[in-house]
């Protein structure tokens, strides 16, 4: 089991939402599915999968897109707005 330790302030807002379960153990990894998505309006393929800590992951799966010269060398960002995930071009 996994039990993740937060500072006081995170602990107490989990505290304040019981009908909420707490995560304690790792789940087995599941591929959700294939897509395609935009990355800063260049359309990628990816797979979907939940990870062992139940987070969801998204991996892109173009070959050569990571490598030196390729649209994601450099890496990628990813935000939050309201349900939506956003992933862009990680400029530096």
């Amino acid at each position: 089991m996994v039990k993740t330790k937060y500072n006081d302030k995170h602990q107490k807002a989990l505290d304040a939402h019981p009908q909420l379960k707490t995560v304690e153990a790792e789940f087995p990894d599941i591929k959700i599915g294939t897509t395609q998505i935009d990355v800063s309006g260049k359309i990628v393929d990816v797979e979907i999968w939940r990870g062992k800590h139940g987070n969801i992951e998204v991996i892109i799966t173009n070959d050569g897109i990571f490598q030196e010269g390729g649209w994601l060398f450099e890496g990628t960002c990813t935000e939050g707005y309201e349900s939506e995930v956003i992933i862009t071009q990680f400029t530096p």
